[in-house]
């Protein structure tokens, strides 16, 4: 489908890493899944998307995410058939805590 919104604000990019605006940050929501967030009439209750429970240590430093079963990365809108990109004609790839873990310390080197 498509979605058309005004943005109040002329963005300087569309990385929520780089840009915080409060504009990218509801077109991020759109398209973005998260492993889990806490309910917001009730935040001791989670509600799960990418992940089917969580475990919190006793002293509320780790958090626990278990990934449902058959998450997959979508197909990216490119050509399947240029060479460089064969390697992305696998539909079924699931999403794994080492992508996770990738995009943690992708994180840890741009707020760095």
């Amino acid at each position: 489908g498509v979605i058309r919104r005004r943005l109040g604000t002329d963005p300087k990019g569309f990385n929520p890493l780089t840009e915080n605006s409060a504009d990218v940050s509801e077109l991020y929501s759109y398209c973005m899944a998260f492993m889990a967030d806490r309910r917001r009439t009730d935040p001791n209750v989670w509600e799960y998307s990418l992940a089917h429970s969580v475990e919190i240590s006793d002293d509320y430093k780790q958090y626990t995410f278990k990934i449902r079963p058959g998450v997959t990365w979508q197909l990216p809108a490119v050509d399947l058939n240029d060479p460089q990109y064969a390697w992305l004609k696998s539909a079924d790839r699931e999403v794994t805590a080492r992508d996770f873990q990738f995009a943690y310390e992708l994180l840890k080197i741009v707020i760095h």
